[in-house]
């Protein structure tokens, strides 16, 4: 079954899209990393419900937003 949200293969792919996406779920436990890479390249997983993809999007870009405020802080601290 395809998922209809799914990207063709004939768009064209930004590396830094990519490589935002590597960097906001690279905190994810390794499977369910695993099955959300899965969904988004449009392949049916059948255990991830729609939900649980949202979830694990809103967990991965709170994740980066924590980093970035941590960075930020450290900069701060260094540089008063």
């Amino acid at each position: 079954m395809n998922n209809p949200n799914a990207r063709s293969h004939k768009e064209p792919i930004d590396s830094l899209i990519i490589y935002k996406k590597r960097t906001d779920i690279s905190n994810l436990d390794p499977e369910e990393r695993d099955y959300l890479e899965s969904y988004e390249r449009g392949e049916w997983i059948s255990d991830l419900t729609p939900e649980r993809v949202k979830e694990l999007q809103a967990y991965a870009r709170v994740t980066l937003e924590e980093r970035e405020k941590e960075r930020e802080g450290k900069k701060e601290i260094i540089d008063p």
